[in-house]
């Protein structure tokens, strides 16, 4: 009986030490048992945006300014902002462009300023906020844009990007032979429009453009064989 009491109690002892060992390393190292949660956690795998600009130009056509913008590469991104800034320091969010125009593996973007304060300024600034999908952003370059005086010629191409026609609108200062001339980027002209045109304000239009690859282009306005005004067009 003795021995069966002792071989009890002996039984009892080590379940005891047994189970105090356990809770011991529980309470002595919380820090295992947090270090094995948060080993299996799965982690973010976050890619940081990246938007390479082919081109950002800025065009003044009297008090309102036409930007466009075309990406050849963009991962992740979400949106851009426009900002304008009148001392080229300061500058202030004008608007949100979310989307734009596909044209092979580039995209087309434009935002027009037409804001009545551009009307106080003769030099105003612009730069391109761009925001990815996980909030970050970066800025483009600035531009400079000055406006030009009444007296000076400025042309406007819509649309742009174009297809098949577009139409130059300019304000001729004088009656004479005015021409549009179409230049792909290697410098040969490959569209010819020419017009007489009276003192006014024209409108040009241009067809015959579905044979153009896609691309950018220079339309350039000649008035009585001086060069006058230019504007980049995106197909």
């Amino acid at each position: 009986m003795r021995k069966s009491i002792k071989a009890l109690a002996i039984t009892v002892t080590l379940v005891i030490i047994i189970l105090a060992n356990s809770f011991g390393v529980s309470a002595q190292n919380p820090s295992n048992t947090e270090k094995n949660f948060t080993s299996v956690t799965p982690l973010l795998n976050v890619i940081p945006s990246s938007v390479k600009y082919a081109e950002f130009t800025a065009l003044a056509t009297d008090k309102s300014v036409l930007l466009n913008w075309i990406t050849e590469q963009e991962l992740n991104n979400n949106y851009f902002e426009v900002e304008r800034s009148f001392n080229g320091k300061t500058f202030t969010n004008i608007g949100i462009v979310l989307d734009g125009f596909e044209s092979g593996n580039r995209k087309n973007y434009a935002f027009k300023d037409n804001a009545a304060s551009l009307q106080e300024n003769s030099v105003v600034y612009y730069r391109l906020k761009q925001v990815d999908i996980y909030g970050a952003f970066t800025y483009s370059k600035m531009l400079v844009v000055r406006f030009k005086n009444n007296a000076e010629v400025v042309i406007q191409i819509s649309p742009n990007p174009f297809v098949e026609t577009v139409t130059a609108h300019f304000n001729s200062n004088e009656k004479g032979d005015a021409a549009i001339h179409i230049i792909n980027l290697s410098g040969q002209t490959v569209i010819n429009k020419n017009i007489a045109v009276n003192k006014g304000f024209i409108n040009l239009q241009i067809s015959g453009l579905s044979i153009l690859p896609s691309g950018t282009y220079l339309a350039t306005l000649v008035m009585n064989g001086k060069m006058i005004a230019t504007q980049k067009i995106v197909k």
